[in-house]
């Protein structure tokens, strides 16, 4: 008769159970009617914020999914979508922030037959594309909004936080 149990299913039990705590204790501290009262204040438009959320998850994984290069026949969106989520929540959690998310993004797709190396090539360059896309969109903002007929109103009241950001990424 072999063992009931090894470590890896005991470790994986106290972890299912930590969690389990959380979300317990989380839903007891929270105040579901405050809760409640918001989301019916945000009526319908709740559902456009859901729908328009999970397409940009959607959108990063496929993003990684297309950074795997060849590797990607190995993994299908759906399974990488749930590693993505599973990544990116570490990383909210971790305090190494998108590191360790990272990190473990890429162990997790070795489950798929993909080499750990592979994987952390395409998570850094996935991360890196984002960032990218990022600073291209709001350079793109900041051309807007110097041409923008509000340019007065916006510059007076956002004008000291737009200067600051733009500073940083310069000197960045």
């Amino acid at each position: 008769m072999g063992k009931l149990t090894n470590p890896s299913q005991l470790i994986k039990g106290v972890f299912l159970l930590l969690i389990l705590a959380s979300i317990t204790i989380f839903l007891a501290k929270s105040d579901l009617n405050a809760m409640k009262k918001e989301l019916s204040s945000v009526g319908y438009g709740f559902i456009v914020i859901l729908f328009t959320t999970c397409a940009a998850y959607f959108l990063a994984t496929l993003a990684w999914w297309i950074c795997l290069g060849p590797a990607k026949k190995k993994v299908n969106l759906l399974n990488l979508f749930a590693v993505r989520q599973i990544g990116e929540t570490v990383g909210l959690f971790n305090p190494t922030s998108i590191i360790g998310g990272d990190l473990l993004k890429a162990q997790l797709i070795t489950r798929y037959d993909i080499p750990l190396k592979e994987g952390l090539n395409s998570v850094a360059i996935s991360r890196i594309t984002a960032v990218l896309s990022q600073l291209t969109l709001f350079l793109i903002a900041m051309i807007w909004l110097i041409f923008s007929p509000l340019k007065n109103e916006i510059i007076r009241y956002a004008g000291p936080v737009i200067y600051m950001i733009c500073m940083f990424l310069f000197l960045l």
